[in-house]
């Protein structure tokens, strides 16, 4: 009798554990996703960009797909395990949206792991052909942000702390630039 119930325990341990997992990255984010656009992989942690539509009843007024990124452990063999903040908080102006989600990973003993800032967005003006980020810290630095055309629409991506961000025309002229501190 005792050795049934370790071993239904041990199966309800297990089927807790694995009941986590998805079988794909789309089933892994808890939205409808539209798109994956991008999926950059750090560490064991798979970065995916994707779209969606907010279909929440705060958001009655939005209607069309926002950004959003998931933070995803796992791979297509094992199945996909969102660890990660999901949502879409985000600056718009006519010339770029700016998303930015913070995430970090702890070990069992609680320290940082893993500690990742990304910012990303979709360009709007077709004028601008490159972002460049500042990180934290830095006072002159600029670095290009990653680039990704999908289905007719541009985005960019940049992975860590920024303090600043700015579009560029073809000739370098800026076009907008949105400075900020990080909060604490």
């Amino acid at each position: 009798m005792k050795k049934g119930i370790q071993l239904l325990f041990m199966s309800i341990i297990l089927l807790g554990i694995t009941a986590c997992s998805y079988p794909t990255m789309n089933e892994a984010i808890p939205y409808k996703v539209n798109q994956i656009i991008h999926t950059e992989k750090m560490k064991d942690i798979s970065i995916v960009l994707y779209d969606t539509i907010a279909e929440i009843e705060e958001f009655n007024d939005q209607r069309k797909p926002v950004l959003g990124v998931a933070f995803l452990k796992g791979d297509s063999e094992d199945g996909w395990d969102n660890v990660g903040p999901n949502g879409w908080n985000h600056n718009e102006n006519d010339q770029f949206t700016i998303y930015k989600e913070d995430f970090r990973d702890y070990d069992k003993e609680g320290n940082v792991i893993t500690d990742l800032t990304i910012i990303y967005g979709e360009i709007h003006n077709p004028a601008i052909k490159k972002i460049e980020t500042l990180a934290t810290g830095e006072t002159d630095q600029y670095k290009e942000a990653m680039m990704i055309e999908k289905d007719k629409k541009r985005y960019y991506f940049a992975i860590g702390a920024k303090d600043s961000i700015k579009a560029l025309s073809d000739n370098g002229d800026i076009i907008h630039q949105e400075d900020w501190t990080k909060e604490e």
